[in-house]
């Protein structure tokens, strides 16, 4: 039995306020946005602790000798929990990083449309607009309703956007400001017979939502571990088809140019290899939570609160509401408005030591949006229930 299973035999798990004592959450604040930056948990932290010990007992032999070893651990065992191949796998710090690869890989032509749409989340389209430039292409955006249906909406005109010269299309599969789960497997189907590559910004579903990446058989995907695979903070992965292997350099071009995906991919810096080692553990993990119900408790708690929050708050219902998973988002009325995103927040928790987010929307909207992960209660969402009217009515007062 190795180390790892030991901490987490000791820990013990049971979903919802139990939770909290395995994390270093501060116990006066109850958090509501895990899909931002996550949560690691103590054993974790731990597992991590021990990795860097051994980078800094020989950093020399670590990094020179025993990393290559470790990373090809880390990306066997999430090719694993992906089902797909681990040299189609490379390690990066986040998922920005990995989508910024993915698109400079693309295979663009001058005069080529780059398909977006309006919830494409904003680093991401920054990364394009870059690209775009470099590469003399176009970005199109496809304008989507802010409502439940935004994905049936995106499969019915795909294919008149594609009729244009189209060189990349990017899609969300959980996109980050409106938590709207998109049917990527349609939009690759749509594509592929067009002919037409499709990169997937996968942030926010692994450990979301359930990965087989061999099967889904986009050009490129990219996810997080920090998120809902509650793994350390600078684990995220690039996910290439086959075709484009040997194009796809790493994010910071380093001594592996040239070489091959799988070495480019093995260093490319001198950083701190904890976080990528510990990916084993972060899945052993999961596999506990998961086991002990933990994340379905999550996403009841999402489910059976979000249509009253939204009622109470008279907001618009945005993520689908029978099936939200553990990330749900709402459209506040036109009172509230985007230049109240980071007062509310603050206010939140100020005075009621709540953390959640509050996202501007197409310029003048406002949403909020909230997320539950296991150590997530009822007690927090109706603390938040009774807290976010007063918070926003103080705001207007």
């Amino acid at each position: 039995m190795s180390s790892f299973d030991e901490l987490i035999i000791e820990a013990g798990v049971a979903p919802g306020t139990g939770m909290r004592d395995h994390y270093d959450l501060d116990p006066a604040l109850i958090f509501l946005n895990h899909g931002s930056y996550g949560a690691v948990a103590k054993p974790l932290k731990a597992a991590q602790d021990r990795w860097r010990l051994e980078i800094d007992r020989n950093p020399d032999g670590f990094i020179r000798d025993r990393w290559p070893e470790l990373q090809r651990a880390s990306r066997t065992a999430l090719a694993a929990f992906l089902d797909t191949e681990a040299h189609q796998i490379g390690l990066v710090a986040n998922a920005t990083s990995g989508l910024q690869a993915a698109a400079v890989a693309a295979p663009l032509k001058p005069g080529q449309k780059i398909l977006i749409t309006n919830q494409t989340y904003p680093a991401l389209t920054n990364i394009l607009r870059h690209v775009s430039a470099l590469r003399g292409t176009e970005i199109v955006t496809i304008d989507l309703p802010s409502t439940p249906e935004s994905g049936t909406y995106l499969l019915d005109r795909l294919e008149t956007y594609l009729a244009d010269d189209v060189g990349l299309m990017v899609v969300d599969h959980i996109t980050s400001p409106t938590a709207t789960r998109f049917p990527v497997t349609d939009v690759i189907r749509i594509c592929k017979a067009q002919g037409v590559p499709v990169l997937v910004d996968g942030a926010h579903a692994p450990g979301h939502v359930p990965l087989n990446l061999s099967e889904l058989d986009a050009d490129w995907y990219v996810g997080n571990g920090h998120k809902w695979l509650g793994a350390p903070r600078g684990t995220a992965f690039i996910w290439s088809h086959e075709k484009w292997l040997e194009r796809t350099e790493t994010p910071v071009i380093s001594h592996n140019f040239g070489k091959g995906f799988e070495a480019a991919y093995v260093q490319y810096g001198t950083i701190d290899y904890s976080a990528w080692a510990s990916i084993p553990d972060a899945l052993t993990w999961y596999r506990k939570l998961d086991q002990a119900g933990a994340f379905a408790h999550a996403k009841t708690l999402v489910a059976t609160n979000y249509a009253e929050i939204a009622d109470r708050l008279e907001a618009d219902l945005i993520t689908d509401p029978d099936d939200p998973g553990m990330m749900a988002a709402m459209l506040l009325p036109r009172d509230y408005t985007a230049d109240m995103a980071i007062p509310l927040r603050l206010a939140l928790q100020r005075d009621h030591g709540i953390v959640a987010v509050f996202i501007p929307w197409q310029g003048q909207r406002l949403i909020a949006r909230l997320s539950c992960y296991s150590y997530s209660s009822q007690n927090d969402l109706d603390t938040y229930l009774s807290a976010v009217p007063v918070a926003l009515h103080s705001l207007r007062s």
